[in-house]
């Protein structure tokens, strides 16, 4: 019984700064490569960088919630 009382861990652990640096690294490998990637082929900077900050952005949500 005592273990039913007792308070569970919530279901999601929401941590905007991740517990990891490797979680980090990867993500900031994974939007530099993207971004240069999309900046070589379209042959302007501005669309790299956007596209680097979108998937920055969906990146940080998706370790947020790991």
């Amino acid at each position: 019984m005592d273990r039913a009382l007792k308070d569970r861990e919530p279901r999601f652990k929401f941590s905007l700064l991740g517990t990891d640096w490797v979680e980090w690294l990867i993500i900031a490998l994974l939007c530099a490569f993207a971004a240069f990637g999309v900046s070589l082929l379209s042959g302007s900077v501005l669309p790299g960088v956007v596209a680097g900050g979108i998937l920055l952005c969906a990146c940080s949500v998706v370790v947020a919630l790991l």
